[in-house]
């Protein structure tokens, strides 16, 4: 027995060395519904927030207590505040119940809720046509074919008649007023409680609104002509002649272009007995064809061609060819390529003589170039138009830049907080976590232990602190300030030590539970069993315990 009591209060020394070793290290928020004098728990186990009174809360991190609103209530110190469950209320803030009842609505009215709130006025009446039981939070409509005859009605005791037959309305039914079922417009019908009018079936029409039927038959639309119906409607007007260039058949409704090659020479024709005179080689039209004025193909642009007759579009001259008129019907022109040190878009010159560009400074090219090459790098030019880059530069050292990077341009020094490496065209800001306090830097020094910076110092001037094992932060390891909001707890199966950026997996299938400190953390999984390193390989004892369980109930049979 005495060593059962000293067993457990050495656990319960080092649990309270561990407890006292980690509130050290930083503070945590207080929970929502508590509070501090600085909204941060002192001692990192809560003790140090003291929770919200009965009717208010907080949010975490607070140092006061915010009383619940009106229609909300706590009940108990350090819960949250809660709606009034449905049908009751409360008349003031930071209240602790929600005592008064609310009046269930009236049949033949409703509310968002089904209750008044007490002042006899949230209750609105069902308007006509509608109706409700007590406590509705909506008012239904009456089912069709019935209504009633006034808004705040429990039921729908007037039964509606049926639109008539040529007439309809959204339900098919007079709303009682005796005009709100509607006659079909002329060419359309129905049958009596209609909700819509159907329209004449094709080739067929009536000759006033409100019709049952349709009894008149229309007359096709001749050939030449065309409706949306194939029909004219019975004003002899109503079929269009086809343009020029179509045509058609009776009963159409549309027209058909005529076949490439043809046309006809009026509009409403039947057919397309004219033949076309196919473009000449040299021109192009879009149907390769001239449409009878003697003008409507085109002449090929100058360097284009086309070799034969009837061409719908017009071929490009091949590369380093061209003609020298439009209208032409081959490319009998062979160019000069582009010089060695210019070019263009073909990498040929286009007759002129102007049309190749000379490369820019610090490029080159061959010849019959289409662009031109930047220079090798440590190799320049002085020139336009060059051909090579014979001369060999230094780049600007590290800690300087220039705008080409080398020192044929003046290479100028980084400023502090800046930093650059050999042949920079631009300095760079020093990185977060580092600082230059001098000009020309190749690099940016990593900040002292528990010292910060931002982007682009000169010094390191914002005090953190390491994140506590069993945390990580990616800002290497540092607390973004000094309250460790900055440090997340590793996750489950992982580990880390003091001041680490990131956090260890588990190994060999180990596991072990969030915010682990070390690899000995990583146990092995139930119904297996190894060493406690925290990386050795688990095997599993499943057989072992059944062959141990076997070997105890023996022992029992023979004692027994």
């Amino acid at each position: 027995m005495n060593k059962t009591i000293i067993a457990l209060l050495i656990a319960f020394n080092i649990i309270s060395i561990s407890l006292a070793a980690t509130s050290s290290v930083c503070t945590t928020y207080c929970p929502a519904n508590t509070k501090s004098a600085d909204g941060y728990d002192t001692d990192g186990l809560g003790g140090g927030c003291t929770k919200c009174d009965a009717g208010s809360s907080s949010t975490a991190g607070s140092t006061t207590c915010t009383p619940c609103s009106i229609n909300y209530y706590s009940a108990t110190p350090g819960s949250p505040c809660i709606a009034c469950p449905a049908g009751t209320y409360n008349t003031a803030t930071g209240q602790t119940s929600c005592p008064k009842a609310y009046t269930a609505c009236a049949a033949g009215t409703s509310s968002a809720t089904g209750f008044d709130d007490g002042t006899g006025t949230v209750c609105i009446k069902c308007l006509q046509g509608y109706y409700s039981a007590a406590q509705a939070t909506t008012c239904t409509a009456c089912p069709n074919g019935t209504t009633n005859t006034a808004s705040g009605s429990t039921n729908c005791p007037v039964t509606l008649t049926p639109c008539a037959a040529g007439t309809y309305s959204s339900t098919g039914f007079d709303n009682g007023t005796g005009s709100y079922c509607t006659k079909c417009p002329q060419g359309q019908y129905s049958a009596a409680q209609a909700t819509s009018c159907n329209y004449c079936p094709n080739g067929t029409t009536n000759s006033a609104s409100g019709s049952t039927n349709c009894p008149v038959t229309l007359t096709p639309c001749a050939a030449g002509t065309y409706s949306l119906t194939g029909f004219d409607n019975g004003t002899g007007s109503y079929c269009t002649k086809c343009p020029q260039g179509q045509y058609s058949a009776a009963q159409a409704t549309s027209c058909n272009y005529c076949p490439n090659g043809t046309t006809n020479s009026a509009s409403g024709s039947t057919n397309c007995p004219v033949t076309l005179t196919p473009c000449a080689a040299g021109t192009y039209s879009s149907t390769g064809f001239d449409n009878g004025t003697g003008s409507y193909c085109t002449q090929c642009p100058k360097g284009q061609y086309s070799a034969a007759a009837q061409a719908i579009t017009c071929t490009p001259c091949a590369k380093g060819t061209t003609n020298a008129a439009s209208g032409s019907t081959n490319c009998p022109v062979n160019l000069t390529p582009c010089v060695a040190g210019t070019y263009s878009a073909t990498g040929f010159d286009d007759g002129s003589g102007s049309f190749c560009t000379k490369c820019s400074q610090g490029t080159y090219s061959a010849a019959q170039a289409t662009t031109c090459t930047p220079c090798p790098t440590n190799f320049w030019n002085d020139n336009s138009g060059s051909s090579s880059c014979p001369k060999a530069v230094t780049q600007c050292a590290a800690g300087t830049y220039s705008t080409s990077g080398y020192t044929f341009d003046t290479c100028n020094p980084c400023n502090a907080g800046q930093y650059s490496s050999a042949g920079a065209k631009a300095c760079l800001p020093c990185p977060a976590g580092t600082a230059s306090n001098v000009t020309s830097a190749a690099s940016c020094p990593a900040c002292p232990n528990l010292k910060w910076s931002n982007a682009g110092s000169t010094t390191c001037t914002i005090d953190v602190r390491q994140c506590p094992a069993g945390f990580f932060s990616k800002n290497n390891g540092y607390d973004s300030d000094m309250h460790c909001t900055g440090c997340k707890k590793c996750d489950v199966n992982t580990y880390s030590s003091t001041g680490s950026a990131t956090c260890t997996a588990c190994t060999n299938s180990r596991v072990s539970p969030a915010g682990s400190t070390s690899v000995t953390a990583c146990a092995c999984p139930a119904n297996t069993s190894g060493p406690s390193d925290g990386v050795s390989k688990c095997d599993d004892n499943s057989s072992s315990i059944v062959i141990q369980f076997s070997l105890i109930l023996l022992a029992l049979i023979t004692i027994f």
